[in-house]
């Protein structure tokens, strides 16, 4: 059989309208897993309960084929200790690389677990990824795994990052792979809507021409669209009239970005040519991939690793023209699909590199932001170029949704990951089990806070069954819910059966351990004595 695990929900909000590029393509990376994939199951643990509801919520609400709906196990990562020990897992994947990815690798090693662990890259421009990237060297990473990276510029980065931490601990070396797989796009993306229809909602004459923005508009990360407003003021005066030129920018923003770009639009005169669709909902931001003739976005953000915004344009059939910078780059065939604009970076100065690590993140990002240049000139001319010839924008857009369909649909995505992924699991079949450190050596809360309590449970400590537990057995008082985040760990069965066992039995912890009838681990025992000893439904005898 083969498994799919993952300790990653794919979900980490449950605020549908946030528009955060990692939170959307991680998301419908799993849509995509579970509509093209052909493992015959997937076992997802969440880390709350609230998080699994969220997620079954959103999976029935996305997905309608029943048949895969019940290949999905979501089970809570209090789980997960119990499935290392009884699964064999083909693949396990984590929608990042910096936080799971680590972890998972010791906790193969001390469960004796032989399966490939994956995780993907999305922005690596914080000050935290060198600490990060030094953490994952430390794990037992082994060479059936691999950090996916989106774009060739991305992989570039991190094996920058690599490099650098090995230069200062020459012991420290990445023994995975890094694979390039890119993010994908699904069907709506190729069947964007009418493109009547969404002109006419706008209310765009035919022979209008419509430039389109579709990304964050944040100045601090993602793009400065002020120099865009310049430009696109000079397109206007050159454009005929009988040809006029419109532009929208649309994306999530919050309301300091969205008041400083209506400043400069109103100052540039453009009210009547510039429409600011903040936060604008999947069904809208289709529809403006329909009515839109050209797609523009001047980035200049260190984040961005790939840029599933330009894809989602492609595939809509938009010639695209976009920042030669970073994931972008890699995205759009020059002179084919579109343009990319050359981009110039000036090296931070030394005051504010220095400082980098304890300014505000979305500070530090603009700083770096505000060092890179678009060729403005250059932007002018190729768009001035596409807005002239309706057949040049044809034949890129056709030449882009063809590329979008061959390279960047999930279906194809999905067949790249799955191949990757049977190969690693040979490896690691292959591979003697993992040896050295079996865990992070995080503190043991007992010792470092012993001297906390009055005292601790030990296993020569005699218990009895207390007043309220003999009233709760005799139904004369109900029993105490447990917090539904613990119920993974004090199954109902076992607690009902601890209490039997101590009617009128007093037994060492180390006794009611060795006669445990369910064959529970000795922990899980230990956690359901203490809370029925917290819920005062037993208690310590004199002494003990």
């Amino acid at each position: 059989m083969k498994i799919f695990g993952s300790i990653d929900s794919f979900l980490e909000t449950g605020d549908a309208s946030l528009k955060l590029g990692r939170l959307v393509a991680n998301f419908e990376f799993l849509k995509a897993l579970l509509t093209y994939g052909s493992f015959d199951q997937y076992q997802i643990f969440c880390p709350t309960f609230e998080n699994l509801k969220l997620l079954k919520q959103r999976l029935e609400a996305a997905i309608s084929d029943d048949q895969i709906l019940r290949r999905v196990i979501l089970s809570h990562h209090l789980n997960f200790p119990d499935a290392l020990r009884d699964t064999d897992f083909s693949a396990f994947h984590v929608g990042g690389w910096n936080w799971y990815l680590p972890r998972l690798a010791y906790l193969r090693v001390k469960y004796r677990a032989r399966f490939p662990l994956t995780g993907i890259i999305h922005s690596l421009d914080t000050p935290e990824v060198i600490r990060d990237v030094r953490e994952l060297m430390r794990s037992p990473l082994s060479a059936c795994d691999s950090v996916v990276c989106t774009s060739p510029s991305g992989r570039q980065v991190f094996q920058n990052y690599v490099e650098m931490v090995h230069a200062q601990d020459a012991s420290l070396t990445f023994s995975a792979r890094l694979d390039l797989i890119p993010l994908g796009v699904g069907d709506a993306c190729f069947h964007p809507g009418d493109r009547a229809a969404a002109r006419a909602q706008l209310g765009l004459t035919p022979s209008a021409v419509l430039l389109l923005y579709i990304g964050r508009i944040s100045i601090s990360s993602k793009a400065d669209l002020a120099p865009l407003l310049y430009t696109f003021h000079r397109l206007v005066s050159a454009a005929r009239d009988s040809d006029p030129v419109y532009l929208v920018l649309a994306g999530g923003a919050d309301l300091e970005n969205t008041q400083n770009l209506k400043m400069a639009i109103d100052e540039l005169g453009l009210a009547d040519r510039v429409l600011l669709k903040p936060n604008v909902a999947d069904t809208e931001k289709f529809s403006l991939y329909s009515a839109a003739d050209i797609f523009v976005s001047p980035i200049d953000n260190f984040q961005e690793t790939f840029g599933i915004s330009v894809v989602e344009a492609m595939a809509s059939g938009l010639p695209t023209v976009v920042s030669d910078f970073d994931g972008y780059r890699d995205l759009v065939d020059e002179g084919v699909t579109g343009y990319r604009i050359p981009t110039t970076c000036l090296k931070a100065p030394d005051d504010i590199a220095d400082i980098r690590g304890i300014l505000e993140p979305a500070l530090s990002s603009f700083y770096a932001a505000q060092s890179t240049a678009l060729d403005q000139e250059a932007l002018f001319e190729r768009l001035r170029c596409l807005i002239a010839d309706s057949e040049l924008r044809k034949s890129m857009g056709n030449a882009g949704r063809e590329m979008a369909e061959r390279r960047f649909h999930w279906r194809t995505i999905i067949q790249h990951y799955e191949t990757l992924w049977a190969a690693l699991k040979k490896l690691a079949l292959d591979m003697p089990l993992a040896q050295g450190a079996a865990d992070l050596n995080l503190p043991n809360m007992a010792q470092v806070f012993a001297h906390y309590p009055s005292q601790m449970l030990t296993d020569t400590t005699v218990l009895m069954l207390s007043e309220l537990g003999n009233e709760v057995m005799q139904g004369r008082v109900p029993m105490p819910a447990t917090y539904e985040e613990l119920t993974p760990l004090l199954p109902g069965g076992l607690l009902s059966s601890l209490m039997n066992r101590l009617v009128n039995n007093p037994a060492s912890l180390t006794d009611i351990i060795q006669v445990n009838q369910f064959n529970f681990i000795p922990d899980q025992t230990r956690l359901c004595i203490f809370w029925l000893l917290k819920y005062g439904l037993l208690k310590a005898m004199p002494g003990q």
